[in-house]
């Protein structure tokens, strides 16, 4: 695309007509690739420090830190054998811990074993038969570890598309690396060992917290009954924590910019809608760290969007973080700025979103938002005072914002109910005077004009400010039998009823 819209710049646009692009996710993907990378490779190196630290050996270190990029080699040849794709989300979930858990396992048994003295077996025995002890164990822990992903794979539609990569991608790089720590491992330990039979020494920080542990372990034992009591406790206040935690389908994401979609009274015509814009688009660009607006009214003409014509979005591109004011670090704290602003406008209803995540909880409730309610009736007055009364209650909950009614109001309608007994006084039929009034108001066709080979119809109908006027309509004279003309409100003919 980039490559068409640089031809279309280069000479192909009338002049002084260039094209722009206003969104481009390549700066958030590479943004957020650059963080990825960089929190792997500070996460590899915390792991090797913390084996160093506790092995006191670079080669252990070493060792099992080479797990990691082979089970992230064993995770991409997998994706790429299935035809998919490693994610942003399927990244971020690889936790390194977790990858070199069996390595760390088998290693330090290993170098324990070896340095335990002089042993009849060679070493390449002694390797093999360690390993074998600790195999079973750290089979089992990493299948259980597996296991826990199992639910993933169930997941359909979006959430399926979504958390399926990350649980291919987490359960492949382990699968990695439990082939390698059977393997590789063991080998590597050989080649470490074979020239070296000194023991490995002990590290200080495992010898203070073997000093710490050994009392601790003995006091426990000596009393089971309150050891079992605390556990139970604390399990109890877990229990009872748990639902108060919450809880979010996604991740929050810095993606660098803000949605706002705003709902317009259901009857306000394009036009008056159109005033609006560049009201809310100066009120916007008030905050310093908008750079620029974007502007969508209405919906589509295809009907992709099943948005109604009261609708309006603002897409708005912030700086970089680094030109941003001091406290602000999130999108999100600078909502409360925008919406002093525009409580300046009275009547709007709006909510504050991300692109990215904007449409995908638009394709999982098919609204905007977090959270959506719905109501089911037929009854459009009683759905209204549900819908104002759940707003209400919603508005109070703590951490409840941007609450508000979609497709709220209704659309002001002028019913002219006949007088029958009055019409009948003045002789005057109920089908003619409906007639007159369909034709005052809505038209009918009187005759046909031609321009060349079109027609057009020619509609005879009141003035467009005299059918939006109550009052007009009301004094609407009204033809007699006789030929004589009285008001339609003469004699209380029709009430009108809005």
């Amino acid at each position: 695309m980039r490559t068409v819209v640089n031809d279309l710049n280069g000479g192909q646009l009338p002049k002084g007509v260039r094209i722009k692009a206003f969104y481009d996710r390549t700066e958030l993907v590479d943004s957020t690739l650059k963080t990825v990378f960089r929190n792997l490779t500070e996460g590899a190196v915390l792991v090797i420090a913390v084996l160093f630290v506790f092995l006191m050996s670079l080669r252990a270190s070493l060792i099992v830190a080479a797990i990691i990029p082979l089970s992230l080699l064993a995770s991409f040849l997998y994706l790429h054998l299935r035809g998919m794709s490693a994610n942003l989300l399927s990244m971020g979930a690889v936790d390194f811990g977790i990858i070199v858990d069996g390595a760390v396992i088998l290693v330090e048994h290993l170098f324990h074993k070896i340095d335990a003295g002089d042993h009849p077996e060679t070493l390449k025995s002694r390797i093999l038969h360690a390993a074998e002890e600790v195999a079973r164990p750290t089979l089992f822990s990493l299948l259980i570890i597996i296991a826990a992903y199992i639910p993933i794979f169930s997941l359909q539609r979006v959430e399926g598309r979504i958390f399926g990569p990350m649980a291919h991608t987490v359960v492949s790089a382990l699968v990695g690396a439990l082939i390698f720590s059977f393997t590789l491992v063991p080998v590597l330990v050989w080649l470490a060992l074979r020239r070296s039979r000194k023991p490995l020494p002990d590290s200080p920080v495992l010898r203070w917290l073997r000093k710490a542990y050994d009392p601790t372990l003995r006091l426990a034992l000596g009393n089971p009954g309150p050891v079992i009591g605390v556990a139970a406790c604390a399990l109890a206040a877990a229990v009872v924590l748990l639902p108060k935690l919450g809880s979010e389908f996604l991740p929050e994401l810095n993606e660098g910019s803000l949605y706002v979609t705003f709902s317009l009274p259901g009857n306000v015509s394009l036009s008056e809608a159109r005033r609006l814009v560049p009201l809310i688009r100066e009120r916007l660009l008030r905050t310093h760290e908008v750079a620029d607006v974007l502007s969508q009214l209405g919906r589509p003409e295809d009907g992709t969007d099943p948005t109604l014509p009261n609708n309006l979005e603002f897409f708005l591109k912030l700086r970089p973080l680094h030109e941003w004011r001091a406290g602000a670090h999130s999108p999100y704290d600078l909502v409360p700025e925008m919406e002093k602003s525009l409580q300046e406008i009275p009547g709007l209803e709006y909510n504050f979103s991300q692109p990215i995540r904007d449409n995908v909880n638009e394709n999982i409730a098919g609204q905007f938002g977090q959270i959506a309610l719905k109501i089911y009736g037929d009854d459009l007055v009683e759905l209204q005072k549900a819908a104002e009364a759940a707003n209400d209650t919603i508005a109070a909950v703590p951490g409840a914002s941007d609450v508000g009614i979609v497709k709220a109001g209704e659309m002001p309608q002028l019913s002219v109910l006949l007088n029958r007994p009055a019409l009948a006084r003045y002789d005057l039929d109920l089908e003619d005077v409906q007639d007159y009034l369909e034709t005052a108001m809505a038209g009918h066709t009187a005759t046909d004009i031609f321009e060349g080979e079109r027609r057009f119809d020619v509609t005879v109908r009141m003035p467009q400010a005299t059918r939006e006027d109550a009052g007009a309509i009301r004094n609407l004279m009204l033809p007699l039998k006789s030929g004589a003309l009285i008001p339609r409100s003469e004699e209380h003919t029709s009430e009108l009823q809005s």
